[in-house]
């Protein structure tokens, strides 16, 4: 640091804030707020076929602004909210603690300064790699918690080794930090999958904020287990790191559990109103396989049940009070 200069750490962060800020504008003229006025929808066509893929989702209208006080009581009451918000909360105190001490842990491998910021880049493209395969493979298999189960085992291996490796073996412990850093990738997976399983705009906003919410505070305690006494082993952060991950891991099978007995009542609640019990899940079809179900859906009901599953498609509803409404595993 020069007399009166700044570090450099603190120059990387003003830099990174202020590319961060200049793209706010960007995103700001983007995003748009809903189907209806999206710019990169530049046809009729396109736009009609994004809605009508928007109502196989059975989230309900998405351009109401109104609060429905039901809905807030519905979501603070639903065991899902606060099973999202813990498995929030786990991803990141790893993330957090991981996020700032990664580079003095990699530095106590034996590397210099500047390469201990050069190999971080390359745990950047894994993750990009892996998070691309694991949601190829979610959509092909249509169901997410298995994969996510097993994607928690990488971290905990990747820890492991880096408590239990001798210091000498740079490469090896290089190798576990990598594979400990793939756990940047649960977050946005974890948080597609919830987002799948809660409807009604109200209550999607309130189960998203209370994620949020968690997701902070395991980012602030997460670098408080990390002890300056065990630099550069923080052998506690470590421990307390694997076992928000073995959380996860038990969670996934958890919330399936429970998703599982959800649609389970689901299907009793379409059957008490006339509708089939054994209907499918066509958000999470491609378009052709979601085609063909609907075309053998009128041939075979059509006449029975004139509304079936396309009623309640567009209207704001939660997902306990939309009996069309699919939990995916």
């Amino acid at each position: 640091m020069k007399p009166g200069g700044i570090h450099a750490y603190q120059a990387i962060t003003i830099c990174i804030g202020a590319l961060g800020l200049a793209i706010v504008p960007v995103v700001a003229y983007l995003l748009p707020k809903s189907l209806e006025t999206a710019r990169f929808l530049e046809s009729e066509g396109e736009r009609h076929m994004a809605i009508m893929r928007l109502q196989d989702n059975q989230t309900g209208n998405q351009k109401t602004s109104k609060i429905r006080w039901s809905h807030i009581k519905d979501a603070l009451r639903d065991p899902k909210t606060w099973g999202w918000s813990f498995m929030y909360f786990c991803c990141a105190l790893p993330s957090g603690g991981l996020a700032a001490f990664g580079p003095i842990i990699t530095r106590g491998f034996g590397y210099s300064p500047l390469n201990t910021i050069l190999i971080q880049i390359p745990m950047s493209v894994n993750s990009i790699i892996l998070l691309w395969t694991a949601t190829w493979i979610m959509n092909k298999l249509k169901i997410r918690y298995p994969i996510i189960a097993f994607l928690t085992l990488l971290p905990i291996g990747g820890a492991i080794g880096l408590l239990k490796v001798p210091r000498e073996r740079s490469g090896v412990l290089l190798c576990c930090y990598y594979f400990a850093n793939t756990q940047g990738i649960l977050n946005p997976l974890i948080l597609s999958w919830g987002n799948l399983n809660a409807a009604g705009r109200t209550k999607m906003v309130i189960t998203t904020s209370l994620g949020f919410a968690f997701a902070c505070l395991g980012n602030i305690i997460g670098p408080q287990v990390y002890l300056s006494r065990e630099k550069p082993y923080y052998r506690t952060g470590l421990y307390v790191d694997i076992g928000c991950w073995c959380c996860i891991s038990m969670m996934c099978f958890v919330m399936a559990r429970y998703l599982a007995h959800l649609n389970k009542v689901q299907e009793m609640k379409r059957v008490s109103t006339g509708q089939r019990g054994n209907s499918q899940d066509t958000s999470i079809m491609s378009l052709k396989e979601a085609a063909a179900y609907k075309a053998n859906l009128r041939t075979t009901i059509i006449e029975e049940n004139p509304q079936g599953e396309e009623a309640n498609k567009m209207d704001d509803l939660t997902d306990n009070e939309n009996v069309n409404f699919h939990y995916v595993l």
